[in-house]
């Protein structure tokens, strides 16, 4: 008989608390975000910034504790980092500014957001 024990054996458990996975494309807008955009940014506003790696090795360690950060020069100064971040803002509030703008557009727009079952 199947029970709980068995299909965790058989199948192993997810970890929720783990991070997602990061795919080739994100990292990839991640790469170019770092070197075209943040650490240009952090340099003009005075911030010293760790030189990026370049992309394969950016693309081996994003993820891990050994990720690439541009404000990590920063971190020993609270108050330098809030500045910092606050006018060079990190990629993942850049992209959930965007993600949330597109949303509200969604809703915005005429008719309201589809369905997921319009499918328009």
């Amino acid at each position: 008989s199947w029970t709980i024990e068995s299909c965790n054996a058989q199948y192993g458990v997810a970890d929720v608390h783990a991070a997602p996975s990061t795919g080739s494309v994100e990292v990839a807008w991640r790469y170019q975000d770092a070197t075209q955009r943040i650490v240009p940014c952090l340099r003009g506003v005075g911030v010293s910034v760790p030189s990026p790696p370049p992309a394969l090795e950016f693309a081996r360690h994003a993820g891990t504790s050994r990720e690439y950060n541009p404000y990590a020069f920063a971190i020993a100064d609270p108050v330098s980092l809030a500045r910092a971040m606050a006018l060079c803002p990190p990629s993942d509030a850049v992209l959930d500014a965007h993600i949330d703008a597109h949303n509200a557009a969604q809703v915005d727009a005429p008719g309201g957001a589809p369905a997921p079952s319009e499918g328009r």
